[in-house]
């Protein structure tokens, strides 16, 4: 490949990281944002998953992207060592971010099991109620089960 095929793909290259480098901050950003509301139990559950929902970008088409570009990286023999080194360095800054947003992730979901757990103790408590206001209901001339039937 000619020179300007290697200035090339390390441009678009180098562009797709800083892209992902850039969103990926955002999240960050919008992880500590999310764990801040919660801790002030500001937001709502709905609240905040609107707010995970509303990501700056779409991974998908990100990692297709990057599949795309890494192939063409692969196959381009005459990339400069220096240009190699820059991408190499993105690429482990863009690891860190990713493992740090899985760490988050997982803390975010282990948050939405509890309160599920939460929740559905309470929706359990409600139809014992509801079961137990149903079985002592005013009863009519019809219904001998209810707690005034003998009235």
């Amino acid at each position: 490949m000619n020179d300007s095929s290697a200035h090339s793909i390390v441009w678009r290259m180098e562009d797709c990281l800083r892209r992902t480098l850039s969103n990926f901050q955002q999240l960050t950003a919008l992880h500590t944002e999310v764990f801040h509301a919660l801790d002030q139990e500001k937001d709502s559950v709905e609240d905040i998953l609107a707010r995970l929902e509303n990501r700056p970008f779409n991974p998908e088409s990100q990692e297709e992207e990057y599949r795309i570009l890494k192939n063409e990286w692969d196959s381009t023999s005459d990339i400069p060592d220096p240009d190699r080194l820059r991408m190499r360095l993105l690429g482990e800054d863009l690891q860190l971010l990713s493992r740090d947003l899985q760490i988050s992730y997982e803390r975010l979901a282990t948050l939405a099991q509890a309160q599920a757990r939460d929740l559905r103790r309470e929706l359990d408590e409600m139809k014992r109620m509801g079961n137990t206001m149903n079985k002592y209901r005013p009863g009519g001339d019809e219904d001998s089960t209810g707690f005034d039937s003998k009235a």
